[in-house]
């Protein structure tokens, strides 16, 4: 019986606490690897630290949420 708007707003908080720590994560990890992949061209850390880059960024979203949940 409440109005939709009113429910959204009340949720959103909420919402937005955990997105922005994931994009805040995954800002710091980027920035991290990146700087450290950069640091390290064409050796073992680098070719490791892109083929992990390339596989995280590969991984479902979906497959990964079940993946955590039984974790």
């Amino acid at each position: 019986g409440a109005p939709v708007g009113r429910e959204f707003l009340d949720r959103l908080p909420h919402t937005m606490i955990p997105a922005a720590g994931g994009v805040a994560l995954a800002v710091l990890l980027g920035l991290l690897v990146g700087t450290a992949s950069a640091l390290s061209r064409h050796v073992f850390v680098d070719r490791l630290l892109t083929a992990a880059s390339l596989i995280a960024a590969s991984t479902p979203s979906y497959w990964l949420a079940l993946m955590l949940m039984l974790l």
